[in-house]
């Protein structure tokens, strides 16, 4: 298994991406890096990442640019890209990544792997300054569903040390991947707020309307979704508020200089604009 560069490792250095710790030699591995080695598995490498998972393609001062396997003038997206690009080279097996905005999902797509976000508290995480932080999640990458399915069994779980951490499902997923399927599916090429280039919404599109030779009911819808893109951004700036102000205060000069907007975003918000982006992200559900 290859373990994203986000997630330290006891006597492995850990960079997460970042010169501040290019040199960083942790005592202890992170909760996700213990279950994995707990359950069988091998943590045999780290993968590249975007300094502290910041951005959508994966560079860094520390390791220089994760390059696509099938075009390598193309970005391999982020920022799980080393994971996905380990998976789609053959030189991981399994891969750990995380996803905050489509950090597991958008590598994937790119590099024609699996990788699967799963619902807040179902991997556990930490240790972390904001334990009760549902923006962020670790989650499998594979290179098929099935292998994916296994990983996320081997990762799912309670752990006492993850306060929102749940226990693991009474069907394994690779029980449910193998002999479940949907009644009714939903497809939305760009889920009414994301750019799309045409040629892949109509290869996701037709992989979507597969199933019906199954027998399963295919159609295109999605929620009201228009609030998303400030709800995220609003809430990750606070994500980044409570985790990082010490190395905005310490080491200003080494952080690049997204990292050091979505920290100052978050320490400048105020009551009013959380309150305004959690009732807009929990008001869908009401008004359903």
């Amino acid at each position: 298994v290859a373990i994203k560069d986000l997630s330290d490792m006891a006597g492995v250095r850990s960079t997460h991406g970042s010169p501040i710790f290019a040199d960083a030699v942790p005592e202890v591995s992170a909760n996700v890096v213990e279950r994995i080695e707990g359950s069988g598995g091998i943590a045999y490498a780290k993968s590249n990442t975007p300094e502290f998972g910041a951005g959508g393609h994966t560079f860094k001062a520390v390791f220089g640019a994760t390059l696509n396997p099938w075009d390598t003038r193309l970005s391999a997206a982020g920022s799980s890209g080393g994971a996905a690009v380990a998976l789609a080279t053959g030189m991981a097996w399994l891969a750990q990544g995380s996803d905050m905005g489509a950090s597991l999902r958008n590598p994937a797509s790119f590099n024609g792997v699996v990788g699967l976000r799963p619902s807040p508290g179902r991997v556990p995480s930490g240790p972390s300054e904001n334990p009760y932080a549902t923006l962020a999640v670790e989650g499998p990458m594979a290179r098929g569903v099935d292998d994916a399915a296994l990983f996320l069994d081997a990762l799912s779980g309670f752990d006492p040390r993850d306060p929102l951490s749940l226990e693991a499902p009474a069907t394994p997923f690779a029980t449910a991947a193998r002999r479940e399927r949907p009644g009714r599916v939903a497809f939305s090429a760009n889920l009414g707020i994301t750019p799309i280039d045409p040629e892949i919404a109509n290869i996701c599109r037709r992989a979507a309307l597969r199933f019906e030779t199954s027998g399963v009911i295919v159609e295109e819808a999605h929620p009201d979704l228009r609030e998303a893109h400030d709800v995220f951004r609003t809430l990750r700036a606070h994500d980044f508020a409570v985790g990082m102000e010490g190395l905005l205060r310490d080491h200003r000069d080494a952080l690049k200089p997204d990292v050091v907007w979505n920290i100052e975003k978050g320490l400048a918000l105020t009551g009013a604009d959380l309150r305004r982006v959690e009732t807009a992200r929990g008001g869908r559900w009401l008004r359903r």
